[in-house]
């Protein structure tokens, strides 16, 4: 007797229709993606900027360069947009500071 091997049928899979995101939803997509890549671009250049002016040399992109005196010590503040660098210095060293730009420039003593 030969026994018959029974194939089950496996039902196909029924297409589904693809999802359309709406509009607002890709446009906020969209947005949060910006927000995302500014923020990135905006720390590679926070760390690059920050390197140069350690070194003694022009930063690649400043919205604005501030000096003052501050008990005795000279304060240069170079602002980039989220974030700024704090060069503090008196007559024998110099120290350098990364701060976002919400912080004070220098801790009040």
């Amino acid at each position: 007797m030969e026994e018959e091997k029974k194939v089950e049928e496996v039902p196909a899979k029924e297409e589904q229709p693809k999802k359309k995101r709406s509009i607002v939803g890709t446009i906020v997509n969209i947005i949060l993606w910006l927000i995302v890549a500014f923020i990135l671009i905006n720390g590679v250049l926070g760390f690059v900027n920050f390197n140069k002016i350690q070194k003694e040399e022009e930063p690649i992109f400043m919205l604005s360069q501030d000096t003052y005196e501050q008990d005795g010590d000279t304060i240069e503040v170079y602002k980039f947009g989220l974030y700024k660098v704090v060069k503090q210095s008196d007559d024998t060293t110099y120290s350098y500071s990364i701060k976002p730009w919400f912080m004070d420039d220098v801790a009040k003593k």
